[in-house]
């Protein structure tokens, strides 16, 4: 199921000319994901019947923390413990995109509210 997502996130995203045809490959990043996934599971599947897309939606402004943590230092957010949850408890689940999308990605104005929607789509 995860890989059909991937895909067809990649399709769609690909289609909206927002990502490169070749994806960029991040091992720091994968080898982080099953950390982040056993985290962030409990909240996603609680939340999943009734908000699917915000369930699946943060996981992709989680990511794009995640990249945006790499690009920073690595060598700092690589080793933080649950990561994941003190993005949570910043502003809590129902506002992890905020938090994101304002106080890591550093958005405002059109530029959030587009990504916003592109991520709600």
């Amino acid at each position: 199921m995860e890989e059909k997502i991937r895909q067809n996130l990649y399709q769609y995203l690909l289609s909206r000319g927002k990502i490169d045809e070749r994806m960029p490959e991040c091992p720091d990043l994968e080898d982080k994901w099953p950390e982040l996934a056993q985290a962030y599971l409990p909240d996603g599947i609680r939340e999943f019947n009734a908000y699917p897309t915000v369930s699946l939606g943060w996981v992709m402004f989680i990511g794009m923390a995640m990249a945006t943590y790499w690009d920073k230092d690595w060598e700092r957010y690589g080793q933080t413990p649950n990561i994941y949850e003190q993005m949570r408890n910043q502003r809590g689940f129902d506002c992890l995109d905020e938090y994101i999308l304002e106080d890591v990605l550093h958005m405002k104005g059109d530029g959030l509210k587009q990504l916003n929607d592109l991520v709600a789509e």
